[in-house]
């Protein structure tokens, strides 16, 4: 989104800079091979301020997203280093279980290890 609001602005003055140099005062001129009046010129002119305005909304909003999305990935980064230090501080208070591993297995076990989801062809409960 940046981009494209950087490309609206950069074609916006671009528009208005070819049509202040290229144009005749009092009547129009050329404007990218095109002969243009006045009035077209003053069009040109209000459709580059206006898509100089919406590039500046769209790279506005998309600085902020990013922003925030980066803000969200070190929140979670820093969520996931406390919760590796919570785990190894589990793990050295209880060194005798030796697995991470919280699943039970045996003759009590309700795993049966066949799961049946809609990948597996099943069912989904209502």
């Amino acid at each position: 989104m940046v981009i494209l609001g950087m490309l609206l602005i950069m074609v916006g003055v671009i528009a208005i800079l070819a049509a202040l140099f290229v144009s005749e005062p009092g009547t129009g001129g050329e404007l990218l091979g095109f002969d243009v009046t006045t009035f077209e010129s003053f069009l040109v002119g209000v459709a580059a301020g206006a898509a100089i305005l919406w590039g500046v909304s769209i790279l506005k909003w998309g600085t902020k997203r990013g922003l925030a999305h980066r803000k969200e990935r070190k929140e979670l980064k820093k969520l996931s280093t406390r919760l590796d230090q919570v785990e190894s501080e589990r793990h050295d208070q209880h060194p005798a279980t030796g697995s991470t591993d919280t699943r039970t297995e045996g003759p009590g076990s309700t795993d049966t290890g066949r799961h049946d989801g809609p990948a597996a062809g099943g069912t989904r409960p209502s």
